[in-house]
C-alpha cells in the first residue's frame, strides 16, 4: 500500500514514507538535493535516521559540496562530479554562442576565457549570457574578467569567501560583470535589488504575484541603484526576472495550476553562492546598493499573504 501523507503530521508522513520505501517491492528512486548538514538526516529514535533504506531496488542520489567522510559511510559511495576539462570547457562555449546565432563571437582567447574561469559551468554560463547580450567576444569579455577580479579584491580579501573547492571567486566575478549589464537594460537599475530580494527568498519557489505586492515595489523604489526617487510600478517590478534570466542569473519560471512560480534553485543551489550574490549587488560600495535586512523584512512581510504555504516547514 503506498503512503498517504495527509500533512496534518510531517514526521509522521516522511516515517510513513520510509517504511514503504523499506517494504515495497516496487523499484524507487530518491534524490536529496544540495545536502548542506548531515546532521539533517540523523535522528538517534530512528534505526538510520531519515536516510532511505538500504535494499535491492532502491537507490539514493545525494547531491551536496560537502566533503564529509560522514557522508561516504554506511555503504554509500561518494561520487566526484569535476568541473569541464578544458577541450569541454570550449565546446561549451562553441555550442553556446553558436546556438544563439553568435558564432563570430568564439575568437583565439576562447582557451584562455574557459582557463581563467576555472573551467566552473556555471562561471561559464554567466560568461557567455553576457557575450551574447553584450555581442562582446571573449577577448573582450577575457579583459573585463581581470578588471572584475581587480574590484572584487575590495570586497574579498584574500581567505574570504573561498569554498572548499576553491569556486567562490571566478563565479563571484562573473556574476559582478553580469549584473553590471543587467543593471543598465530596462527597467534600469533595478537587477541588483531585485537580485537582493531573490537571495532571501526560498530558493523552492514563490509565486510571481509576490513581486506586484506594494512593499516589494516600495522596497526597489527605495533600494533602486542610484535612486531617482520615481516609484516603481508592478509591470516593472516583474520585468527584472525576465531580465535576470537573460543573463543567466536566476532560475526559471514555470506554470502551475493554480498560480505561476518563480523558481531560483538552478541558480543559487548552495548557501555560499547566495553570499556571493550579496557580495555582488553591494559593489561598488559596500555602503551603497539594496539593504540585506530590508529584502528580509520584506518578504517576512509580504509572502504569507500571496503564498498559502509560507511558514510551513519543509518536508
Amino acid at each position: 500500500m503506498r503512503p498517504a501523507p495527509t500533512g496534518a503530521d510531517l514526521v509522521a508522513d516522511a516515517g510513513a514514507l520510509l517504511e514503504w520505501l523499506r517494504t515495497t517491492d516496487r523499484s524507487w528512486l530518491v534524490v536529496l538535493d544540495d545536502l548542506t548538514d548531515p546532521a539533517d538526516l540523523a535522528d538517534p529514535t530512528r534505526h538510520g535516521g531519515w536516510w532511505p533504506p538500504h535494499r535491492p531496488g532502491g537507490w539514493t542520489l545525494v547531491t551536496t559540496r560537502l566533503r564529509d567522510a560522514a557522508l561516504a559511510s554506511s555503504g554509500r559511495r561518494q561520487v566526484d562530479v569535476d568541473v569541464y576539462a578544458p577541450g569541454e570547457s570550449v565546446a561549451y562555449l562553441t555550442d553556446r554562442l553558436t546556438d544563439a546565432g553568435r558564432p563570430h563571437l568564439l575568437d583565439a582567447r576562447a582557451a584562455d576565457l574557459a582557463a581563467a574561469v576555472g573551467h566552473l559551468p556555471l562561471a561559464l554560463s554567466h560568461a557567455a549570457a553576457y557575450m551574447i547580450n553584450q555581442e562582446e567576444g571573449c577577448t573582450a569579455y577575457l579583459v573585463r574578467y581581470a578588471a572584475g577580479g581587480q574590484r572584487l579584491d575590495a570586497l574579498m580579501p584574500a581567505g574570504r569567501g573561498a569554498g572548499p573547492d576553491g569556486y567562490d571567486r571566478p563565479v563571484a566575478v562573473t556574476l559582478l560583470l553580469a549584473l553590471d549589464a543587467a543593471d543598465l537594460v530596462e527597467p534600469v537599475r533595478l537587477a541588483r535589488p531585485a537580485l537582493a530580494l531573490a537571495a532571501v527568498c526560498d530558493p523552492a519557489g514563490h509565486p510571481e504575484a509576490w513581486w506586484a505586492t506594494p512593499a516589494v515595489t516600495g522596497y526597489l523604489s527605495a533600494h533602486r541603484t542610484g535612486g531617482d526617487g520615481q516609484p516603481v510600478t508592478a509591470d516593472q517590478a516583474r520585468k527584472p526576472l525576465r531580465l535576470l534570466h537573460r543573463y543567466g542569473l536566476p532560475g526559471r519560471q514555470y506554470p502551475l495550476p493554480t498560480s505561476k512560480i518563480v523558481e531560483w534553485r538552478q541558480w543559487m543551489l548552495p548557501d555560499r553562492q547566495r553570499c556571493l550574490s550579496f557580495t555582488a549587488f553591494r559593489w561598488p560600495s559596500p555602503h551603497q546598493g539594496a539593504d540585506r535586512r530590508g529584502g528580509a523584512r520584506t518578504c517576512g512581510d509580504t509572502r504569507p499573504a500571496v503564498n498559502p504555504w509560507c511558514g510551513r516547514p519543509r518536508r
